[in-house]
């Protein structure tokens, strides 16, 4: 009931046995497309289920990447109980353009959890035509969950807290905050090629997104240039004791090692997410940023790189 008062009664009883305490719902559950009408439903899921999100994020993401033709909801009694998103991404593998699929933002109701929903909505998605034997990739919180469906922990990044000590002061690049957004898309496609496979971007990705998602996240980007020549950059964010590291893009190794020396005249902790080829002298673990129905499942094998879920 609610009543605080009679709770205190009914403990100071000491009764045996505490029953559990249930809410019945009548089930009427429908699966369609998003309407413009499901908007308020779906954010409001969204900051309720993803404990990272804050108003700026969550603005920033309505405001400029979600779409509701590529959003799916369960309803129950024209309450969005279960949503997920499916947005197309080009992929470049071995110099071909290739699409794929990319699902986020995959949430149920608090209440209605633990009755099957999420996996009635991802069954009833995966079975339309467009979807059926696509590439797909996703990121999730808790892979078991995804591992009926066809997915695997595929593939990896490594985060790693650079022992500064084995590191030293760099004067010798400059840096700059660029919104040179050409020069930032060729540095990403020259360090790209390493890789058989890798994100498409192009310039309306810097221009009209990462900028504005750097804004949403309190993050910074900074050129890095050697002799007049650009090496690479960095999107981190810092406060009074810790930069963070989001992206590092570098030409060549020993670039990689003048940019790290850079971060280490502010005497902070550094930590950096990076790819796998990446050598960062310091402790590191790798974390698994995305499944995949199509990868092979050896995340140290796959020469591929991929660093936005959004």
């Amino acid at each position: 009931m609610g009543l605080e008062s009679l709770r205190k009664a009914k403990r100071a009883l000491h009764p045996v046995k505490l029953l559990k305490k249930y809410t019945i719902i009548l089930n009427n559950q429908t699966i369609n497309q998003a309407s413009d009408k499901d908007l308020y439903n779906i954010i409001d899921l969204w900051r309720s289920s993803f404990e990272d999100e804050d108003e700026k994020s969550t603005n920033f993401y309505f405001m400029n990447r979600y779409q509701k033709e590529n959003t799916y909801v369960l309803k129950n009694n024209d309450l969005v109980v279960s949503m997920l998103q499916i947005i197309p991404y080009t992929l470049i593998f071995d110099e071909k353009e290739e699409d794929v699929y990319f699902i986020l933002g995959v949430a149920t109701n608090k209440t209605y959890r633990k009755q099957g929903l999420m996996k009635k909505l991802m069954n009833y998605v995966l079975s339309l035509s467009k979807y059926q034997n696509a590439k797909i990739i996703l990121q999730a919180y808790n892979p078991e969950l995804y591992y009926q469906f066809g997915f695997s922990q595929d593939y990896y990044h490594k985060i790693t807290e650079v022992d500064n000590n084995l590191y030293e002061n760099n004067f010798l690049i400059k840096t700059t905050k660029n919104n040179d957004y050409i020069k930032l898309l060729n540095l990403y496609n020259q360090f790209c090629k390493k890789y058989t496979g890798y994100r498409k971007r192009n310039i309306e990705y810097y221009q009209n997104y990462l900028a504005l998602r750097c804004e949403a996240f309190d993050e910074k980007i900074k050129v890095f240039d050697l002799n007049n020549k650009s090496i690479g950059y960095v999107i981190y964010s810092e406060d009074d004791a810790v930069i963070k590291i989001s992206e590092i893009i570098y030409l060549e190794q020993a670039y990689l090692e003048m940019i790290i020396g850079h971060f280490m005249t502010f005497d902070k902790k550094v930590i950096i997410e990076s790819d796998l080829k990446a050598i960062i002298k310091g402790d590191y673990k790798y974390v698994c940023t995305m499944m995949s129905n199509f990868l092979e499942n050896n995340f140290q094998d796959n020469n591929f790189y991929i660093n936005e879920c959004l």
